[in-house]
C-alpha cells in the first residue's frame, strides 16, 4: 500500500539529537541522493544559525539512495568538507538506535 501526504511527500527524514533528545522531522518526496543531502544542508545551516554550533558526527543507517556514493554531490563529501564525522550503521538494527526508536 502506497501512502502519501496530501502535499505529495512519501518519506520521513528523521534527525535525532542524542544529547538533547530533540527530533527534527522533515517530509520529503524522494530518497534519491540529492534530496536527503539538500535536507541535511538546510538542517546544518539551521543549527549553525539558531544554536551557534555545528554537528560533530552523524549516525546513519546505510540504506540505498541516501548519498553514500563517493561523488562531488554526496552526503559523505559534504560531511568531509564541513568536518563532520559520518558513522554508518547497518539497517534494521534497533539495538544501535534505541533512543531514536523510542522517541517517536
Amino acid at each position: 500500500m502506497e501512502c502519501k501526504a496530501f502535499t505529495g511527500e512519501r518519506y520521513i527524514f528523521l534527525v535525532y539529537d542524542l544529547v538533547t533528545k530533540f527530533s527534527f522531522v522533515y517530509a520529503i518526496r524522494s530518497h534519491e541522493n540529492e534530496v536527503p543531502l539538500i535536507t541535511f544542508r538546510t538542517l546544518d545551516q539551521k543549527i549553525k544559525r539558531q544554536f551557534n554550533t555545528s554537528p560533530i558526527f552523524i549516525l546513519l543507517k546505510r540504506e540505498r539512495g541516501f548519498g553514500f556514493e563517493a561523488d562531488d554531490n554526496s552526503l559523505a563529501t559534504y560531511c568531509a568538507n564541513e568536518g563532520i564525522q559520518l558513522q554508518l550503521r547497518a539497517p534494521d538494527t534497533p539495538a544501535q538506535s534505541g533512543d531514536v526508536e523510542r522517541s517517536g
